[in-house]
This record gives C-alpha cells, sequence and structure tokens, in this order.
C-alpha cells in the first residue's frame, strides 16, 4: 500500500488548483458571488500544499473583481493555515489518525477499514455485500491498496449509479496517488465530461471547483473530506 505524502504529485496538484482559480475569477466576474466558501477551501488547500503565490493570484482577484467582502474568506483561511493545517487535512494512511480526526469513523467505517480484510479476499468481500453501500465501501477500501484496474471492473456490479460513480472518481485519485498518472488523468477527464457537460455553464462552477480541490489533496496524500476515501458519513 502506497503511504505518506506524495510531493512527486505536487506539479499535477498545482494544475488542479489553477483551474480552480481560474473557476473562481469566472465565478466573481459578475459579483455574484454564488460561492464565497469555495475562496476559502481552495485558499486552503492552496495553503496546505504550499503554493503562496496563488494566495497573491487570489487576493489580486478579489481586488479585480470589486468583491471586497471574499476578503473575509481569505483571511479566515490564512487564519486556519497557522491553527489547524495538519487537522484539517491530514495524511489519512493511518486508521488511528482518521479516528481522532473524525470519531464516526470508528462507529461506521472501521468494518471496511485496511484491517478488514488482512487477506485482500476483495472479490469475496464484494460478493457478499448486501447491498450497493457495502459494495462501495469495499471497493473503495481496494482503492487504497492500489487495486484500480480490478476496482473498475467490479464497480459496474454496484446496483446504485450515484455509489459506482463515487468509486469512479476515487479511482482516479488513487490511481494518481498510486503511481498510474495516465490512468488517473483519463478517469478524471472522463468523469469531468460526464458530469460537466457544459464547461462554460456556471451552474457547474461550484462542483468542478470541488473536485479539483479533493484531486490536488488526494494525489498528494491528504484527506480530501472526513471519512476519505469512504462518502457517507
Amino acid at each position: 500500500m502506497t503511504t505518506g505524502v506524495q510531493l512527486g504529485n505536487l506539479p499535477l496538484a498545482r494544475r488542479f488548483l489553477e483551474e480552480a482559480v481560474r473557476n473562481l475569477r469566472e465565478e466573481m466576474k459578475d459579483d455574484m458571488g454564488s460561492y464565497p466558501y469555495k475562496m476559502e477551501e481552495v485558499a486552503r488547500a492552496v495553503l496546505r500544499l504550499g503554493f503562496n503565490d496563488l494566495i497573491r493570484e487570489l487576493k489580486q482577484m478579489i481586488g479585480d473583481a470589486k468583491v471586497p467582502w471574499w476578503k473575509y474568506f481569505l483571511n479566515r483561511a490564512e487564519f486556519h493555515r497557522r491553527k489547524e493545517s495538519e487537522k484539517k487535512w491530514p495524511n489519512f494512511l493511518s486508521k488511528e489518525a482518521a479516528i481522532d480526526w473524525h470519531p464516526v469513523i470508528d462507529e461506521k467505517y472501521c468494518d471496511y477499514y485496511f484491517d478488514k480484510h488482512p487477506d485482500n479476499d476483495f472479490g469475496a468481500a464484494f460478493d457478499a455485500a448486501n447491498n450497493a453501500y457495502d459494495q462501495e465501501c469495499v471497493l473503495l477500501t481496494q482503492l487504497m491498496y492500489g487495486e484500480i484496474e480490478s476496482v473498475l471492473i467490479k464497480r459496474t456490479r454496484i446496483v446504485e449509479a450515484s455509489r459506482s460513480e463515487n468509486v469512479f472518481f476515487i479511482a482516479g485519485v488513487e490511481a494518481i496517488r498510486h503511481g498510474n498518472t495516465e490512468l488517473g488523468k483519463r478517469l478524471y477527464d472522463q468523469y469531468r465530461q460526464e458530469h460537466f457537460p457544459e464547461l462554460n455553464d456556471r451552474k457547474y462552477y461550484g462542483w468542478r471547483i470541488t473536485t479539483q480541490i479533493w484531486m490536488a489533496l488526494g494525489i498528494c496524500g491528504y484527506a480530501p473530506w472526513p471519512s476519505y476515501p469512504y462518502t457517507d458519513f
């Protein structure tokens, strides 16, 4: 299993965050401010990965767009960087760290965490799953071991489309994190094409920004959300 922070993926992570910044710029053009909280999330990810020059770009964007109240979210992100950056997005490859960070993991997810299948018999575990949620959790656990191709084959058997899509997105993250960058990029590109069909449609900006943040953090070995890789709290 691949563990630790993946510094080699920082250049690709930066490209994801640069895309997120561009989407924020589009969001600010008309002073609509539909996603001000995204400013904070982008800034936190930028600071977590050390791309301080992008913070300067965000500050410039606020001035250019004449949306001064967005500065509040940027300031709050910088405050949290000093106060709790490690807690916000820790390295996630430790069950103990995950439980300490988000105790509900101990109650709901440890059945599927890395010690669930010590013999890595994920095929049997998937066949024994009682419902789509259990199927999803088994495959997400398997992804953490880097078994991407096997998961992509089995995920088509998940009976709920939304859970199959969850597995597909996280497969992109884990493929890159485990060293198969080309496969991971193809998976993300396919996910993006299927979920954001009109790239200039502003109604998709918020979700695009979210997935770009998640990709940037995940491929570098940081948990994009509490309970990662599992999608339900």
